[in-house]
């Protein structure tokens, strides 16, 4: 898969918060000079805390059966433009928000969670007033029984989250507007595949985002 992405645009993301290691591109510093190849020398051979974003070549897209959410699930072609390789260190986590497209991301490498939680849950995220699809809630630590997390967010309690493992070979699902948190586990680096589909324009716009 590595030879697939040969030349592929990449930018690297690095984390303002480096204790959590928390990547969510808005707080993040973003390196788009690197190369496919020095991403992975530094997440797979290094080991460094960082998360990688390369466009999806027709070869990876090939590699990866990406034409297959299209032709059965959308009955379309996939814009590969849209698509992303999403690479990252063991333990790295995307932080709790949602997403404006319907998204479905196939693992290639490594295991991920998901925690998901339905988009009515709104009212317990503790959205950013500037960033309404970003949640100011640390999952990890409330999920931990961190007592200033829980005195901070005691709306949370009331959400009902889902939770999904992830390993290769599997695709997973998530719609607009679905809170969702993504922890790639401790034991090796991962490997993932991102396509999107824009929302049609009879689909309505989530109260959570007006």
């Amino acid at each position: 898969f590595g030879a697939a992405g040969h030349g592929a645009k990449t930018t690297v993301l690095t984390s303002r918060d480096g204790a959590r290691g928390a990547f969510i591109k808005a707080d993040c510093d973003a390196n788009a000079s690197g190369t496919f190849e020095e991403a992975c020398e530094a997440i797979f051979e290094r080991g460094e805390r960082v998360y990688a974003r390369a466009e999806c070549t027709r070869t990876l897209a090939i590699e990866a059966h990406v034409e297959v959410v299209g032709e059965k699930v959308f009955g379309e072609d996939v814009a590969l433009r849209n698509c992303g390789v999403w690479f990252g260190a063991a333990g790295n986590v995307t932080p709790l928000h949602y997403d404006l497209c319907h998204g479905f991301l196939i693992m290639i490498r490594g295991v991920k969670t998901f925690t998901v939680f339905h988009k009515d849950d709104f009212r317990a995220m503790a959205q950013r007033r500037d960033r309404p699809e970003l949640s100011r809630v640390n999952l990890d630590a409330w999920f931990a029984g961190d007592a200033d997390e829980r005195d901070r967010f005691p709306e949370f309690g009331n959400a009902e989250p889902s939770t999904f493992t992830l390993y290769p070979g599997d695709m997973m699902y998530t719609p607009p507007f679905f809170w969702h948190h993504v922890r790639t586990h401790d034991d090796e680096p991962a490997i993932s595949v991102l396509v999107p589909f824009d929302m049609s324009a009879d689909e309505p716009v989530h109260v959570s985002h007006l």
